[in-house]
């Protein structure tokens, strides 16, 4: 299990989404990355906008299939759901938890503060332990990359494609 606070600092949500993301390459979830990564960005994002004081990042493999990822803040509101024009920079995060997790819910601590959870599945069995990536003076890339490529993960791919709809 992972559980990290984080202060307010401009470069907060990177850092939460660094943090998810090399966890889950440590548990080998290669395919709940770009999911981990998006809604751990959604999530921050918004901890971050609508409280005040430290987040803290929450992350845990539920079972063989499961993994469980939550992000907490200082604020007894919970989030509404909007519904975002197409242009729109805000107001799609639940819709994209609704979209990617299995699961998901808020809940208070009774102490002023909430989480957002979700819960992502995973392969049926757990991976194999990597091996160390190469060094990048030998990784080739038979494309280009472009900055407004699709996402590597089906599920993402699918919902990314509902909400620009």
């Amino acid at each position: 299990m992972l559980q990290v606070a984080f202060g307010r600092l401009p470069n907060a949500v990177r850092l939460v989404r660094r943090t998810a993301t090399e966890a889950v390459e440590r548990l080998g979830y290669l395919e709940q990355l770009d999911d981990v990564r998006l809604l751990t960005s959604e999530l921050a994002t918004n901890a971050l906008r609508h409280s005040h004081g430290d987040i803290t990042l929450t992350l845990r493999r539920r079972s063989d299939t499961a993994l469980f990822l939550e992000v907490g803040d200082r604020s007894p509101h919970f989030p509404r759901r909007r519904t975002a024009a197409l242009h729109d920079e805000r107001g799609r995060g639940l819709e994209l938890l609704r979209c990617l997790a299995a699961d998901w819910g808020i809940a208070s601590t009774g102490h002023g503060s909430k989480y957002v959870w979700c819960l992502l599945h995973t392969p049926t069995q757990p991976p194999a332990p990597s091996s160390p990536p190469p060094p990048a003076s030998k990784l080739k890339c038979p494309t280009p990359i472009r900055s407004n490529s699709v996402p590597s993960s089906p599920t993402t791919r699918s919902c990314c494609a509902r909400l620009s709809a």
